[in-house]
């Protein structure tokens, strides 16, 4: 459970000092539950780091659904396409999806899936895709810059679907 931190002035103060103190109070707020969002962050990658290792040579339980999961999403694909995933694990999907697009930005919290996810897309002789380890709360992106964002079996694990969304949808250009 996130806390919230903040700075209470108790008694009368005239409206400048008051504004200048409140809105001190929000950002110093603001950035305590960032840094406790960090925290969590951290404690979340080290958790899959541990799994990682394990992840990345588990069969897919339903290999018949995954196929055409990946049958129907690249029936969206166009070559020119600039595609985002997050929460990319080891990189096999966006590595299954490289030769239907320009370029894909697989971002995925763990150091270690991703370390992975360069190993494999090495392997495989694939270089359209940038594996980069970051959350979807800390990526940077321009707005509209998208053709594509995927997020496959990801959404469960977030804490704040809603503001996912909305960085999502900022990333999207038009018709994306």
């Amino acid at each position: 459970m996130k806390q919230r931190v903040g700075i209470y002035i108790i008694g009368l103060l005239s409206s400048p000092v008051k504004s200048f103190f409140s809105t001190s109070r929000q950002a110093f707020t603001s950035t305590i539950m960032a840094n406790d969002m960090d925290r969590q962050t951290a404690k979340t990658a080290k958790l899959w780091d541990r799994f990682a290792d394990g992840y990345s040579k588990q069969p897919i339980k339903d290999e018949e659904a995954y196929q055409k999961k990946l049958k129907v999403t690249q029936s969206y694909f166009k070559p020119t396409d600039s595609v985002l995933e997050f929460g990319c694990g080891t990189g096999g999907t966006s590595i299954i999806h490289s030769p239907y697009v320009q370029k894909i930005l697989a971002t995925d919290i763990s150091p270690k899936m991703i370390e992975i996810a360069r190993k494999k897309a090495s392997d495989a002789g694939v270089t359209n895709v940038e594996f980069k380890q970051v959350s979807i709360n800390n990526l940077q992106l321009p707005e509209q810059s998208q053709n594509v964002v995927l997020g496959m079996s990801i959404l469960h694990l977030l804490d704040n679907k809603e503001e996912a969304m909305r960085k999502v949808h900022s990333w999207l250009k038009p018709g994306g």
